[in-house]
């Protein structure tokens, strides 16, 4: 099944908190590489597992992104021209 079809499947209110979960573990992600890194806390996982978790969240909020995207119909011409105008503002 593709990523589309699982959209289609699930629909926009159960794969929308899908997101949100998938993004709160993006989060815990990237605290844990920094932690594995050497930054706050220390914690037992070593940075390669921690670099490799948090690929694989990107990957998964990537793919509910994807999905929102489709589902809500919003064309990735209006999302690139909304991240120039946020690039632009941050080149001084």
């Amino acid at each position: 099944m593709s990523n589309l079809e699982i959209a289609d499947h699930f629909g926009y209110e159960i794969q929308s908190e899908q997101l949100v979960e998938e993004c709160a573990e993006l989060i815990q992600a990237i605290n844990k590489y920094r932690r594995a890194r050497g930054t706050g806390q220390p914690t037992a996982l070593s940075e390669e597992a921690a670099f490799g978790n948090l690929i694989e969240e990107i990957a998964d909020v990537e793919s509910m992104l994807e999905q929102i995207k489709y589902l809500l119909k919003i064309p990735q011409e209006m999302i690139d021209a909304i991240k120039e105008v946020k690039t632009e503002r941050i080149r001084i």
